[in-house]
């Protein structure tokens, strides 16, 4: 029986160009480095461990693919967009080389991103990197307005101040609504500051909307009723005492239409595993 490796497992471990190279996996020491990673000529990269007959396989993609995938990811509605890098039209888009295949990414973005997400999770993600603004995008959607970009976040690298900056299509009004991301599992709604949280939400079966900071403008409470949620969580960082002041408020505004949970959370949602925000939501 073989059994399927995740692309941290081998991709990491690929060579730059087309050839092959063998390395550890599931056994260590001399004469034990048995797994074979092979880069393609076609740039995709497949892997097997003669030790745990284990296989793998990465293809250097735009995510058009995506819709055939298992993973839960596939699950999740971001926008009313295909793959990777078509978010928006001219004259507001995401910026032109906006870079979906995150293994080619910058190391210091992609080693900040895989502190939350996995590479799997990552190519399945709409998030994006731009070389020009050396930053990682975050597209912001409503699908009230088809092919229609409400806005972007840019996390910088290197870290600059501000670290985070957000761009609004100033042909619609300021305080257009987002959509969550819509996993049409739940009816759960999570309510983060940041967008990772909210998109790790999504992938452990729950609707998630990042506020990109800590308010609730009454435009997008009054978008969020559209939905018809059965019950609010609001997983805010909990750092400092203006933010729980702003929980308190989203739970005594939201509670007046669905039972609300508010987490005290220790970290950002996005430092948990897809098991423990689970945990803490059941």
């Amino acid at each position: 029986m073989t059994n399927k490796l995740s692309h941290d497992e081998f991709v990491p471990c690929a060579p730059e160009q087309p050839g092959s190279v063998h390395v550890h996996h599931c056994k260590q020491g001399p004469g034990k480095n048995k797994m074979y990673v092979t880069r393609l000529d076609n740039g995709n990269i497949i892997a097997f461990c003669h030790h745990c007959n284990s296989s793998g396989f990465y293809g250097i993609r735009n995510n058009a693919n995506a819709a055939n995938s298992t993973d839960a990811s596939s699950h999740i509605r971001v926008s009313s967009f295909q793959g990777k890098g078509g978010y928006g039209s001219a004259p507001f888009s995401i910026p032109a080389d906006s870079e979906g295949r995150a293994l080619v990414w910058p190391k210091e973005p992609l080693d900040w991103a895989r502190q939350y997400l996995t590479l799997d999770q990552l190519s399945d993600s709409p998030l994006t990197y731009s070389a020009c603004e050396q930053a990682l995008i975050f597209p912001m959607i409503n699908a009230d307005y088809p092919h229609t970009l409400v806005g972007f976040q840019l996390r910088k690298f290197p870290e600059n101040e501000p670290k985070y900056l957000t761009n609004r299509n100033n042909s619609l009004a300021l305080d257009t609504p987002i959509d969550p991301f819509y996993t049409a599992l739940s009816k759960t709604l999570v309510i983060t500051e940041d967008w990772i949280s909210a998109y790790k939400a999504a992938l452990a079966g729950y609707d998630g909307l990042p506020l990109m900071g800590a308010n609730l403008r009454e435009s997008q409470f009054v978008h969020l009723l559209k939905f018809k949620y059965e019950r609010y969580v609001i997983a805010l960082d909990n750092d400092n005492p203006l933010i729980r002041r702003q929980q308190r408020t989203l739970d005594t505004r939201l509670s007046g239409y669905a039972p609300t949970l508010l987490l005290k959370l220790t970290k950002d949602l996005k430092e948990y595993s897809l098991d423990d925000i689970k945990d803490l939501i059941e």
